[in-house]
């Protein structure tokens, strides 16, 4: 086995995923060497998707030995990343059954897991589904706030409010890895202090690289007219068509250009006044374990404390 220590990402998703993976993991001059590609997509197949009979950490450490040594050699720390071992957005939420196999093949891992203020990260969630081909409405997606029994039973919504609940992913990481060994760090520190959140990394994880060059994030949100367009052209094709991705996202496009501010502005306040309410102080109280676990103050970057 290598002495190597294996940085993983385990996301969240919409938590600037692809800004470590396409500007801090890419780069060898950071100290990182991304064997298995910037976005690991040999993680989720390995650690997510596998039933527990058929998963064999032994084995599996065999098919990342290839990686490790060349990391050794290379004198640079290898890194898997994949925001969907945290979960994902649409689909499944977090199993602790993910890092339980994480810790079985990579023991002697440090953990990076960013997180984000929950109403941007709802209203990012939302934005996602309509780009990627879905069609519900923001209370389909969320669904409506329950007033009585009847309308509570009726509420299936897509997107499940508890998957941002962070405390419960980062306790179990901590007791399993070690509190030493996971760094979490707020998603708006990056927006904030790009450096300070760059340098955090590079010392938890023991690269002697150098900070980024750059620090463009290149996965820019769509903004509310265009999501409304896009939203509308869905309904002409099949999800996750990729032809059909390609006519709507071109459309919708040309009709973004068309589009003042305004309208922008105004359908995404509108949005944001539905999380508003449909969210309310749900996450409170998680966010005030979320702070003691991790040691920093997330009332300081916007936070529901």
């Amino acid at each position: 086995m290598s002495n190597t220590r294996i940085l993983i990402h385990i996301g969240y998703p919409k938590c600037a995923s692809s800004w470590l993976q396409q500007v801090m993991f890419a780069d060898k001059q950071t100290g990182f060497l991304a064997y298995w590609g910037a976005k690991s997509k040999i993680a989720k197949k390995q650690f997510v998707k596998p039933i527990d009979s058929s998963f064999d950490a032994d084995t599996l450490r065999r098919t990342f030995k290839s990686g490790l040594q060349e990391a050794t050699q290379q004198n640079l720390i290898p890194v898997l990343s994949h925001e969907h071992l945290s979960g994902d957005l649409m689909r499944k939420s977090w199993k602790k059954e993910v890092a339980d196999r994480i810790h079985k093949t990579f023991p002697e891992a440090r953990i990076l897991v960013i997180i984000r203020e929950q109403k941007s990260i709802l209203l990012s969630a939302y934005g996602q589904c309509i780009k990627f081909g879905m069609t519900p409405t923001i209370e389909e997606f969320f669904g409506t706030i329950p007033t009585d029994k009847k309308q509570a039973n009726d509420s299936h919504p897509i997107f499940k409010l508890d998957f941002v609940k962070y405390d419960s992913l980062i306790e179990h990481y901590q007791n399993v890895f070690g509190q030493e060994n996971v760094l979490v760090m707020p998603f708006e520190l990056l927006k904030k202090d790009s450096q300070s959140f760059a340098q955090n990394i590079l010392k938890f994880s023991g690269s002697i690289g150098n900070l980024p060059g750059k620090q463009v994030i290149k996965n820019p949100a769509y903004r509310g007219g265009k999501l409304v367009v896009k939203r509308q052209l869905n309904f002409l094709f099949p999800l996750y068509n990729r032809m059909g991705m390609h006519i709507t996202g071109k459309l919708s496009a040309a009709a973004d250009k068309l589009m003042p501010a305004s309208i922008h502005e105004r359908i995404e306040n509108q949005w944001k006044q539905f999380i508003d309410q449909r969210v309310g102080d749900s996450f409170r109280q998680s966010n005030q374990r979320t702070s003691s676990l991790i040691g920093i103050n997330l009332a300081d970057f916007g936070y529901e404390c």
